[in-house]
């Protein structure tokens, strides 16, 4: 097509100052609205954005003013927390952690001194023993006291009791016989009255009882049912008080 005359056309090739060319102005070839967010890259100085901060300040679900009245980049520093705001804390007593380690240790000696005090107490227990025997044949008899496994035995008088030196409790038996088994039951009397009822274990063994006696009081021991032990002797462990 013809160009008017009358008109002055820029050249096609021009390269004036006022043009704006793609190569300097769209580099990257966005072709897009130069106004738009959305084709912006590179980064921008936050003190350019209007409400910056209070954006990222709500962005946050609880702001952090200050840690122990520190701003800034906060560093943990000594003695920020105390042993209770410390977590899988021992429940020692203390607002540091030398403090909770003093007072654990100061609760270990307690204990120690109290398992040694405990221990002089059981080292220190006096004891007592009774000793029977006697050839069980017929339940409900009694065994004679310090007598041989091959004593008759017998029914309750004077050589079945084996008096009580000093208050305390029958803790243990202790027995050889000939047939013992679990099926044996007996009975240890406190001044005429059942006190314990026990089985044997085996044709021999120990078992632990509790019957408590006085000063004085007399001791028997019964073959109440169960397999005949026959042939046995018996001895009482008198733990005193």
């Amino acid at each position: 097509m013809a160009q008017d005359p009358r008109i002055t056309y820029p050249p096609t090739n021009s390269s004036g100052s006022g043009d704006m060319t793609k190569a300097t102005y769209d580099p990257t070839n966005v072709s897009g609205d130069a106004f738009a967010r959305a084709n912006h890259t590179g980064t921008q100085l936050a003190a350019t954005i209007s409400d910056f901060v209070a954006a990222a300040i709500a962005a946050v679900t609880v702001p952090i003013s200050s840690v122990f009245g520190r701003t800034g980049a906060v560093v943990a520093a000594l003695s920020d927390y105390d042993a209770s705001q410390v977590d899988n804390d021992s429940l020692a007593a203390g607002t540091t952690v030398a403090d909770a380690l003093s007072n654990h240790t100061g609760t270990l000696s307690a204990n120690t001194a109290a398992i040694a005090l405990n221990t002089a107490k059981v080292s220190n227990k006096e004891y007592s023993t009774l000793l029977f025997g006697a050839k069980f044949d017929t339940a409900g008899k009694f065994a004679q006291a310090n007598a041989r496994s091959s004593d008759a035995d017998e029914t309750s008088k004077p050589k079945t009791r084996q008096p009580c030196v000093a208050a305390g409790t029958i803790t243990r038996v202790a027995w050889f016989s000939q047939f013992g088994d679990l099926t044996v039951t007996m009975k240890i009397h406190v001044d005429g009255v059942v006190e314990d009822t026990f089985n044997l274990t085996g044709v021999s063994g120990t078992v632990a009882v509790s019957a408590a006696v006085s000063a004085g009081s007399y001791v028997e021991l019964e073959y109440d049912g169960g397999t005949q032990p026959k042939e046995s002797t018996w001895k009482l462990t008198l733990e005193l008080t």
